[in-house]
């Protein structure tokens, strides 16, 4: 199955941002010692996160990159998070936009 993952947008922070909020403890100390790591290895790190903590969101997120909805993501074939998350990876800037993102989300969650 092909799937083509939009340009990342304004939203997407603000999407990303939550998700990344909802983390706690072992999920946010993985993000912290992200800052040396490749854009493939941020991204997957973000989605896993994401998954483990803010499940909802996160396929929400996933399913709008790629224009489906939650339920039609919920039943494409399990490599297509692997492959969204590859194409994110690829995409200009991306350590930037999750580090930034983290950086809101803990603004968002009140820490400094």
């Amino acid at each position: 199955m092909d799937i083509k993952v939009r340009p990342l947008v304004v939203d997407d922070l603000f999407a990303v941002a939550k998700i990344i909020a909802k983390a706690t403890g072992e999920g946010m100390k993985a993000l912290a010692n992200m800052q040396d790591a490749g854009e493939t290895e941020v991204g997957m790190a973000i989605v896993t996160v994401g998954v483990a903590h803010a499940e909802k969101e996160t396929k929400a997120w996933l399913a709008d990159l790629v224009g489906k909805t939650p339920e039609e993501l919920s039943k494409m074939p399990i490599m297509t998070a692997m492959d969204i998350a590859e194409q994110l990876a690829e995409q200009e800037d991306i350590k930037v936009f999750f580090t930034r993102a983290n950086a809101l989300a803990k603004k968002l969650a009140g820490k400094k």
